[in-house]
Parts: structure tokens; C-alpha cells; sequence
């Protein structure tokens, strides 16, 4: 008899927590993006030294890198990554950029222009970018990344696709929210913004630069607004500064009282561009040039011509390839 009912209590358990353990994998969110990166914790604390190292060597006391993984990752461990808010990262934003400035003059924001603008860039050495920056640097290309209510708090096998939880709200969006929201409040002098002319709208209501960075201008800090709109090469101009959704950008800096100022095409944007792109149409002019070398009577021997050519070549390694390195 004791031995059937102990039988009986161990079935009864056993089923039990099949039931249970069926339910919560049942019930549990079908996320359809990637999950966690594997190590991103190892990969996010390296980062973080390698930022403070190499890139930008601190003069001051370096950045605790394991509490700021702490700080960051205690905004989305343990809880749904639908649930997570701006304010769960600001003591993350707080602590990456309490010691940092934005030179005057060289805010760079973008919207559609992604990864072009950081070939421009230069990690900081022309103007700077939210990447640029220590915040910025440390989350960007660092992969997916969300949370979940078991253990070990964080989701390696799936997350939320961005814009899966909705409009304006998942672990990663709330993130670069909160982080674009900061990066233009540090924005001060000329503002530089780099727009898509070849997609309708250039300025779309949907875009972080519209409805989370511009809102967050500080018209006490910022002299000017200074619109660089660059066009795909071979499809052609849809936007230009006198067109579209770019007019009401204008309007509502003007608004504001903040000068505007935009440029279609600039030429040092265009010869970008045409590195990788030579035989478009946009790009002839290089074409154009060489020609008068070569047939309008110039002094210059072939050797000259090569060596210019070479030249060029080096300066495309450095200017353009090194800091990929």
C-alpha cells in the first residue's frame, strides 16, 4: 500500500511539472529576430577598453568598463524586452557621458544615409556622428541584445525584429531613442545633418532624427542647422533643398529661430560617393578631368599623370580604408 500510494505521489509530481514546464514554453513570446549576441558581455566590457585605448586615449581617470556592462545590461535583464523604457538606460547614458563633450561645430546627424555617413566621418576626424562617441561606439555594431523573466535574465535564442513591439517601443528602439535624445542635447554651434535625397521623404516623420534629435535642439546652443543632402549616384535627385519635406525642415527652424542653411550635393560628398561608384553618371566629371589632362594640351608626361594616380591611391588607403583597420 505504501509503496503504491508513493508511486502514485511521484506520477502525480512528475506530470505535474511536464504540465507546468509544457505551459511556460507554450506560453512563452515567439520572438522573430535574432537573439542575444553570444558573449556580449565580454564583447561590450572590450570594446569599452578598447575605446579608451586606442581610439581616444583618456587624459583623465578611464571608465570603470565592467559598471558600465553592469548599468547597461540592468536596464533589460530579467524583463521583457516590449517592457523596456527610455528611462530604464539613463543611468547608462549618464555614466558614458559624463566626461564627454561634442566639439562645437561638428554634431552630425543623419536619417537614411547609414553606413556612408561614417566613411565621412572619420570616427570623428571631420565631424561627429553618435558612433563617434563613446556612447554611441560602444553599442553600435554590437548586435541584438534583449532580456527574459527566466535565467539567465538575458535571451540568446531570439528577440524582438526592430519595430516588432510596436511603434516606438522594444529593448533596442527605447535605446537609440534615449541615446539620440542625448546626443542632440549635446549638439552645440553649426549642426550638421546629412539627409537621403533619393528616397520621398527626406525628412519622414518616421525617422529619429525628426521626432526624437530636432525636438531636442537647444536653440540656445545651436547658431545654425546646416543640411547636407546627397543623392545616390545612378537613380537620380527626388529631394532637393528647395523641395518636399525638406522645405518644412526649413520652416521649422525657422520657427525656432535657428538658422538654416542646405547644400545639394556637396562636392567633397559627391567625390566620396564616386569611389565606389566611378562609372556613374554623377561621377563623369572625374572622367571629364582626366580627359583635359590627357588631350588638351597639357605638359604633363605619363609618368606624372601615374604618379598623381598613385598618390590618390595612398590617400584612399588612409583617408578612407585605415580606420576600418
Amino acid at each position: 500500500m505504501l509503496r503504491r500510494q508513493l508511486i502514485s505521489c511521484f506520477l502525480i509530481v512528475t506530470l505535474s511539472c511536464l504540465s507546468v514546464h509544457w505551459t511556460a514554453s507554450q506560453c512563452a513570446p515567439r520572438w522573430d529576430g535574432q537573439g542575444s549576441t553570444p558573449h556580449i558581455r565580454e564583447i561590450f566590457i572590450g570594446k569599452c577598453w578598447y575605446y579608451q585605448t586606442r581610439i581616444k586615449v583618456s587624459t583623465s581617470c578611464p571608465k570603470n568598463c565592467t559598471d558600465l556592462w553592469e548599468k547597461f545590461a540592468s536596464a533589460f535583464i530579467y524583463k521583457s524586452p516590449c517592457n523596456v523604457t527610455q528611462s530604464d538606460y539613463n543611468d547608462y547614458i549618464s555614466a558614458a557621458t559624463d566626461t564627454e563633450n561634442i566639439p562645437k561645430d561638428k554634431a552630425l546627424l543623419w536619417s537614411g544615409v547609414y553606413p556612408f555617413v561614417y566613411h565621412y566621418s572619420q570616427r570623428g576626424r571631420r565631424l561627429t556622428a553618435m558612433a563617434d562617441t563613446f556612447m554611441g561606439y560602444m553599442t553600435n555594431e554590437i548586435g541584438n541584445w534583449c532580456g527574459q523573466e527566466a535565467p539567465p535574465g538575458i535571451n540568446y535564442q531570439q528577440c524582438p525584429a526592430w519595430g516588432s513591439c510596436g511603434p516606438r517601443s522594444g529593448v533596442d528602439m527605447v535605446y537609440w531613442e534615449a541615446a539620440s535624445k542625448r546626443f542632440a542635447e549635446m549638439a552645440s554651434g553649426v549642426v550638421h545633418v546629412m539627409l537621403n535625397g533619393s528616397r520621398v521623404p527626406s525628412y519622414r516623420n518616421t525617422s529619429m532624427f525628426r521626432y526624437v534629435e530636432v525636438p531636442n535642439l537647444r536653440e540656445a546652443q545651436v547658431t545654425l542647422l546646416r543640411v547636407l543632402v546627397v543623392h545616390n549616384t545612378g537613380t537620380g535627385q527626388r529631394e532637393t533643398c528647395d523641395t518636399g519635406s525638406l522645405i518644412e525642415l526649413k520652416n521649422e527652424m525657422n520657427g525656432r529661430g535657428i538658422k538654416y542653411e542646405c547644400i545639394d550635393d556637396p562636392q567633397y560628398l559627391t567625390h566620396l560617393l564616386c569611389v565606389d561608384n566611378p562609372g556613374s553618371r554623377e561621377c563623369q566629371f572625374a572622367a571629364d578631368n582626366i580627359l583635359q589632362i590627357t588631350n588638351g594640351g597639357s605638359t604633363l608626361g605619363a609618368n606624372t599623370q601615374y604618379n598623381y594616380f598613385v598618390l590618390f591611391g595612398y590617400m584612399f588607403i588612409y583617408y578612407i580604408k585605415w580606420p576600418a583597420l
